[in-house]
C-alpha cells in the first residue's frame, strides 16, 4: 500500500511540473535559435539599405556633380548682360564683346563696347551684327554676337574713325583696319634725306583698298617741317600733303 501511494505521488509531480525543453524530441539549445534570428534581421537590413554608397543615395553627388545643376552658370548669359565694361571684364564667368562701327549716321570711331557675354569660344570669323531696333551696324571680329545684336548685312563701310587712335601693336590685329608708315626726312651732311631705312608708325586708318600708286611727302597738320614720305600711297588721318617730294634717300 504505502509503495502505490509513492509511485502515484512521483506520477502526480512529474504531471504538475512537465517536460524540460532539454528533454523534448527535436529540440536544441538557444544559442542556435537565437543565431538564427540575429543574422536574418541584421543582414537583411545591412544588405538592403546604402545611404551613402555607390549603389545608394549620394546626397552630394546628385546636386553638385557633373551632370547635375550648375548654379554658376545656369542663367550664367542673363547674369552677364546689362554689366558696365569694367564689371564685365572683372567677372569671371563673363567676356567683353567689342566691335568696329560701320558708317552710319553718327558713328562711332574706333573699338566700341557693344555689351557683356557668356565667357566661351568663338569662331575666328569677321561678323556683321545690327543692334536690334536701331540703324547701327558693327563689325565683329568672332562669332559670339552680344545681347541685342542680330547678324546681318551691310553696304556700307567702316566708320572712317572705326581705327583711329589704335597705336601700331593694335592696329594690325583689328579686322578693316591697317597701319600705314612713313619714311621721315633726316637732316644729314648739310642737307635733307629720306631715311628709308627707319620707318616710322604714323597711324591707324580703316583699309579702303589701294591708294594711289605715288609716294607722296606728308606732315602732321599744323607742323609743315616735320615729313615723311609714305610709300603706301596713303595719306593717314591727321596729316596733310606737303610739299618737298624729290628729296633723294639717305646714303
Amino acid at each position: 500500500m504505502n509503495l502505490r501511494l509513492k509511485n502515484l505521488a512521483a506520477a502526480l509531480l512529474v504531471v504538475a511540473c512537465g517536460p524540460t525543453k532539454d528533454d523534448l524530441p527535436g529540440t536544441e539549445s538557444s544559442g542556435t535559435t537565437a543565431g538564427e534570428v540575429t543574422g536574418g534581421v541584421t543582414g537583411g537590413v545591412t544588405g538592403g539599405t546604402t545611404p551613402t554608397g555607390s549603389g545608394g543615395v549620394d546626397d552630394t553627388g546628385g546636386v553638385t556633380g557633373s551632370g547635375g545643376v550648375d548654379s554658376a552658370s545656369s542663367g550664367g548669359a542673363a547674369d552677364c548682360a546689362g554689366l558696365a565694361e569694367a564689371a564685365c571684364e572683372a567677372a569671371p564667368e563673363c567676356a567683353p564683346r567689342y566691335g568696329l562701327a560701320f558708317a552710319f549716321e553718327g558713328c562711332p570711331g574706333g573699338q566700341v563696347y557693344l555689351g557683356c557675354g557668356l565667357e566661351m569660344a568663338c569662331d575666328a570669323v569677321l561678323l556683321t551684327v545690327c543692334r536690334d531696333g536701331t540703324d547701327e551696324v558693327y563689325q565683329l571680329p568672332s562669332g559670339c554676337l552680344p545681347p541685342g545684336f542680330t547678324a546681318c548685312e551691310t553696304m556700307l563701310g567702316l566708320c572712317a574713325g572705326a581705327c583711329l587712335g589704335l597705336d601700331e601693336a593694335a592696329c594690325p590685329t583689328k579686322p578693316g583696319c591697317r597701319s600705314i608708315f612713313g619714311n621721315p626726312h633726316v637732316m644729314e651732311g648739310g642737307g635733307f634725306c629720306v631715311d628709308d631705312q627707319s620707318p616710322v608708325f604714323l597711324a591707324c586708318d580703316v583699309d579702303g583698298g589701294a591708294c594711289p600708286p605715288s609716294v607722296p611727302t606728308v606732315c602732321p597738320e599744323g607742323q609743315p617741317d616735320q615729313r615723311f614720305d609714305v610709300p603706301s600711297g596713303c595719306i593717314p588721318p591727321g596729316f596733310m600733303d606737303c610739299e618737298g617730294g624729290g628729296t633723294p634717300a639717305c646714303p
